[in-house]
This record gives C-alpha cells, structure tokens and sequence, in this order.
C-alpha cells in the first residue's frame, strides 16, 4: 500500500469528507481508516467542522450535500480567522505616542534593575514584554525596538533576554522572524550560556511581520504592522 505523508492525509481526508476522491483514492482511505490512527483523527477533524463527530473507526459514506455545508464551514472559519489576526496585529506607530498593547510595556518600567540592560539602548522607540515558554514555562523577556528613519522605513531590532533569576536562556530556544505570509526570513538558536539573543531588520510603514519563539513542542507569537 501507498505511504502518505502529513500533509497527503490531510488532503485525503479533506477530500473523502467532501466526496470528492476518485474510486482508487476513495478506497485507500477507508483501508487507512482500518489500519491508521492517523488517518481516523484526520476523517474526525474534517467531520468536526460542520460539528459531526465521528465515534467509530469503520468506513463510512459523506451524508447528502455533506460537501456544499463543508465548503461554507470553512469559507466562513477561514472569514473568523482573518478576522481574529487582524485584532491581534500590534500597530507600532502607537508606540510612538507610549500607547503600548496589553501586555506590552516600557523597556524601563519591566527591567527594573540595572544589571540587566538590552543591547540596543540607543534612539527609538522601545517596548518589552515577560513570556513563559517550554514544559518548564521559563519566563523570557522579548524586547522591541522601533527606530524611524527617512522615506517611510523603520529599522527594528529584536532581542530576549533571561529574567532576572536567570543566567541564561535556555538552549535550544529558537527566535524567528516571519513575513507577512509567515514565511521565515531570519532564525537564530541558543547555545550553551547564551545571555541574550538579538537581531536587526528594516522594514517599510503598512508592512506586517511577526516574532516567534520556539522551545521543544511550545512557541509563542506575536504579530506586528509598521
């Protein structure tokens, strides 16, 4: 029998919930029905989205117009998901005016000691926040930076930092910068006693990016307009 990546079962699924696989594809999947537990969830999470649950692993066949009340369910998931990422888009030129977003505040006013201090402290507009991430939830602190420079461009700096109790990061923690479509554009990792872990970038106003952090199977994102 033929092997399926992820993605490919995905797909399978999605497409034997819509009655919309050949006989050869049809019949795969309910043989990977029998067999694969991989596949069972994959049938469930489609079935899911009109709110059908499945509760057995036998074949089954998609009920009448399953396929048209599926298509809108996702047209409709896919409306609340635009929806929600524009709500959460942190819009940096309010920082500008010290207009910072929940949870978000001063570089000054979240490191209140003077042992630890960013690598950037220089002009521009700066904002930080305390993270918990990983199995351990070890708290990190991501710091901001925001400079305006001429003809509508920005350079931002990024950096984390361990919390005060801390020595270091800890390893294997990856900091990633993500296009507007969430494509990686720059990625760094700790190694063994790293203080700190920073990069630069420059970006145009109206521009969206995000930073993301990653720690074994936890990550943490937030998503940023210019």
């Amino acid at each position: 029998m033929n092997t399926f990546n992820a993605e490919e079962m995905e797909l399978l699924a999605a497409g034997y919930v819509l009655d919309d696989l050949d006989e050869i594809e049809k019949l795969q999947v309910e043989e990977l029905i029998k067999t694969s537990p991989a596949m069972r969830e994959e049938i469930r999470k489609s079935m899911a989205v009109m709110g059908v649950l499945v509760t057995d692993a036998e074949p089954m066949s998609p009920p009448v117009g399953l396929k048209n009340q599926v298509s809108f369910a996702f047209e409709e998931e896919k409306k609340s998901l635009l929806q929600t990422s524009k709500k959460k888009l942190i819009q940096l030129d309010n920082w500008f005016q010290q207009l910072f977003d929940e949870g978000w505040q001063t570089v000054s006013e979240l490191l209140e000691t003077p042992s630890i201090a960013p690598a950037f402290r220089n002009s521009g507009v700066e904002g930080a926040r305390l993270i918990s991430i990983g199995s351990d939830k070890i708290p990190i602190i991501l710091i901001l930076r925001v400079k305006e420079t001429q003809d509508r461009s920005r350079d931002i700096a990024v950096e984390i930092l361990p919390q005060l109790e801390h020595n270091y990061l800890p390893n294997n923690l990856q900091l990633i910068l993500l296009d507007a479509d969430g494509d990686k554009v720059m990625e760094a990792t700790t190694r063994r006693e790293n203080k700190n872990l920073k990069f630069d970038f420059s970006g145009t106003c109206g521009e969206a990016f995000s930073i993301k952090l990653e720690l074994s199977d936890d990550f943490f994102q937030e998503d940023f307009l210019l």
